[in-house]
């Protein structure tokens, strides 16, 4: 599966948001921010574990880019394991929209770290925020749908004891990319 092969080439659309990036680090521009919030009780440890499998799951959460200087080329690699955690905050009920308007500024660096960032705020002891930032040369909206569909799905499982079982992906962003590279390379002759 392409998932699993060790470096692809970048789309020309993902070449331009590195360019940018690397000419502006402090650049916030392609951030997808979400934010849910809940009141009540939360397992905290079920989501953590839930939002741990759909990472281990969905390659362009552990992707990183490098710019390859034989090929001359943007790469996009996929790493096995990722350094990704659940961060956790307490914050006032005053503060908290500020606080995460702050938290989704802050600019990836997708040669460095996963291209995913969440927080769990603490706002009171029944409620909670759940922020999700994920860098969009690395996600799309139809892999967006399946991730938010795949953390209730897993999540609601692991509070039950149960394993997740997920459909096999038919489409990764690794993929898509691919096709559109495929599909340039033929426009151009």
């Amino acid at each position: 599966m392409l998932d699993n092969d060790i470096s692809h080439v970048a789309s020309s659309e993902q070449l331009r948001m590195w360019f940018l990036q690397q000419r502006d680090p402090s650049l916030y521009a392609y951030a997808t921010p979400f934010q849910f919030e809940f009141q009540g009780q939360m397992d905290e440890q079920c989501l953590e574990q839930a939002l741990r499998i759909l990472v281990q799951r969905h390659g362009a959460l552990r992707t990183l880019f490098e710019f390859d200087l034989n090929l001359q080329q943007l790469m996009q690699r996929v790493v096995p394991q990722s350094d990704f955690s659940l961060e956790h905050q307490q914050v006032s009920d005053v503060a908290w929209s500020n606080w995460a308007k702050e938290w989704f500024r802050q600019p990836f660096d997708i040669g460095q770290k996963c291209a995913l960032r969440v927080c769990l705020l603490t706002i009171e002891s029944d409620r909670r925020v759940l922020l999700l930032n994920m860098h969009h040369a690395l996600i799309d909206g139809e892999l967006i749908n399946i991730l938010l569909r795949e953390l209730s799905h897993c999540y609601a499982a692991l509070q039950h004891n149960q394993q997740a079982g997920f459909v096999s992906l038919n489409y990764s962003l690794l993929h898509h990319t691919a096709a559109l590279n495929l599909y340039y390379q033929k426009a151009e002759g």
